[in-house]
């Protein structure tokens, strides 16, 4: 058919897949490199083994050719990020794997999946393995230890040496703790945030609601907002898991909504919950919403508003127990600290 015999409004746009993953992949580029400076040349392993393996799965499923459309190779990324530097060498194998098959092919493929794939392997190995991820590597030494977060080891000034054995604030920004490979460092993750965020591809609502709600929160339990935000993989899972364009809100007060759904359950978990992170639960918890949040705030349609306002009361009240049962979990946890 001739293009002037084409009718109906038509939008056009040069961004594609292909495109925005490999942008996405670009962006981790400083976070890579500076996991190879603190972690040596088995780190570039780490990373790069379960991207090609789940880009080699991912084409099992789909049929397509090397190296497929991106999205494989992102969610390989992430989910080696997400591991000890000193992992044996089959678990980012194995968590790829997962991550391709339970967390995005059982699910119908790109654009059906409920959940962040890396999210769902990583969730499924640090389940399964936890005794791996009990203690971690320190850059250069590769000595294993807590991380400052399991340690509740808050940076005591912006010193760029330690004092006293405590993680100062300014190597929580850069990355120089023990950690998952690809998570410490703040600093690189951010720059390849920014470069997202001018690209197009994130927004503030998630981002910011997830970390200004997790600072906030994290203060009214009394913790050091910075040190809040710079540990754990609260910077990478705001910036480029929680970003998700599959697995999270498409309306602009659902996006925002989720983001602050995010830092709230980071903080509880990481407060109530053995798992110190959060992260990783927080956002697949929020993932299971996100269908809701873009039914309540997508606006009404015609002959809808009774509907509507069912749901928002609905809505209320959920937020009112689960308030509710952060309020006495926490005032039973401080009076059983007292005895």
């Amino acid at each position: 058919m001739a293009q002037h015999e084409i009718s109906g409004p038509f939008m056009f746009n040069k961004d594609t897949i292909e495109k925005n993953m490999w942008n996405v992949a670009l962006a981790l580029i400083p976070a890579a490199l500076v996991s190879v400076f603190f972690f040596g040349y088995y780190a570039v392993y780490l990373i790069l083994s379960p991207a090609l393996t789940a880009v080699l799965i991912d084409m099992i499923f789909t049929g397509q050719s090397f190296p497929g459309d991106g999205s494989a190779f992102v969610t390989g990324m992430l989910l080696g990020f997400s591991i000890p530097a000193n992992s044996p060498w089959w678990l980012p194998l194995l968590g790829s794997g997962l991550a391709i098959i339970v967390g995005k092919q059982l699910f119908g493929g790109l654009g059906n999946n409920v959940f962040n794939p890396a999210l769902v392997g990583r969730a499924i190995i640090r389940i399964s393995f936890a005794g791996l991820f009990a203690e971690w590597p320190a850059p250069f030494t590769g000595i294993t230890a807590a991380t400052p977060l399991a340690e509740r080891v808050e940076p005591v000034s912006l010193s760029l040496f330690n004092i006293e054995g405590s993680y100062e604030l300014w190597e929580l920004f850069i990355g120089n703790i023990p950690g998952a490979v690809g998570e410490t460092s703040a600093a690189a993750l951010l720059l390849g945030a920014v470069f997202l965020y001018f690209k197009g591809y994130i927004g503030w609502r998630i981002t910011g609601g997830y970390i200004l709600s997790a600072a906030v929160f994290g203060m009214f339990l009394g913790l050091n907002p910075l040190f809040t935000i710079f540990s754990g993989a609260l910077i990478l899972g705001s910036c480029f898991m929680a970003t998700d364009m599959v697995t999270s809100p498409s309306t602009k007060d659902g996006r925002l909504i989720f983001g602050i759904g995010c830092g709230i359950l980071t903080i509880v978990m990481r407060e109530f919950t053995e798992f110190s992170g959060g992260v990783t639960f927080a956002i697949l918890a929020m993932n299971g919403a996100s269908y809701l949040l873009d039914n309540l705030f997508e606006g009404p349609r015609m002959g809808q508003l009774k509907q509507r306002e069912t749901l928002y009361n609905r809505l209320l009240s959920i937020l009112f127990f689960v308030f509710i049962f952060i309020l006495l979990t926490w005032t039973a946890i401080k009076l059983q600290s007292l005895f």
